[in-house]
């Protein structure tokens, strides 16, 4: 995941709460679809936000041995279109602790069944150029781990279960009646737009910025697992 992305996400994160509430199965952010989502630039359907919902597949504990059940999260991405009309990334993200969680996808030549999931936790440590256009972004701890990611007529879906070491790492910050602040930026667009020095726009070499690309929906809520 490119820096300057994160750099975004984290001011982001910031906003997120998580304030008390009666505990749901899915947790759904709506945006308009159709139309002009950002600028002038008209984005693909299959590139239009039109929802973002987080689900609780499965948690709490076992009713005969008393144990933890592995926590199992879906995310979906509503769209206005086939998601694989052409290549496109999208990505959302919540957040737990002091840590944020970022489902993606980036086309790389072609859609593949694996998806990723980036985490990163503790405090973000920022190196901008001037005038804090660009900054590179580290944390006290980042990773990558796979998750399964799955394309319908008009849904992006990743399946994240707490296993292995994604669970090992982070089970606890999920457990049942956890609450995360989930939404944050949900982004989708050309995939090109997460190679760029800024990630949400488009830009050139010597660093110039025209208008966003793709659809970005800032907004957030608290989903409890």
């Amino acid at each position: 995941m490119h820096r300057p992305l994160l750099a975004l996400l984290t001011l982001v994160l910031a906003l997120l709460g998580a304030p008390a509430g009666a505990a749901s199965d899915t947790t759904t952010i709506s945006d308009p679809c159709g139309g002009t989502p950002i600028g002038t630039s008209a984005v693909a359907p299959g590139q239009d936000v039109c929802t973002v919902s987080m689900t609780t597949l499965q948690a709490g504990v076992d009713e005969v041995t008393g144990e933890p059940l592995t926590t199992i999260l879906a995310v979906t991405m509503e769209l206005a279109g086939d998601p694989q009309e052409l290549p496109s990334a999208f990505l959302t993200v919540w957040s737990a602790g002091d840590c944020g969680f970022i489902p993606y996808q980036t086309d790389n030549g072609g859609l593949a069944e694996s998806g990723s999931l980036s985490v990163h936790c503790g405090e973000a440590t920022r190196r901008c150029l001037p005038r804090n256009l660009l900054c590179d972004v580290t944390y006290e701890f980042e990773a990558e781990y796979p998750v399964d990611i799955t394309f319908g007529p008009n849904t992006v879906t990743w399946t994240i279960t707490f296993d292995g070491e994604l669970g090992a790492a982070f089970s606890e910050l999920h457990r049942e009646g956890s609450p995360l602040g989930f939404g944050g930026i949900t982004t989708a667009g050309p995939s090109w737009a997460f190679d760029t020095p800024l990630a949400t726009f488009a830009c050139s070499t010597d660093g110039g910025c025209v208008e966003p690309v793709g659809d970005f929906v800032v907004g957030g809520a608290t989903h409890h697992v």
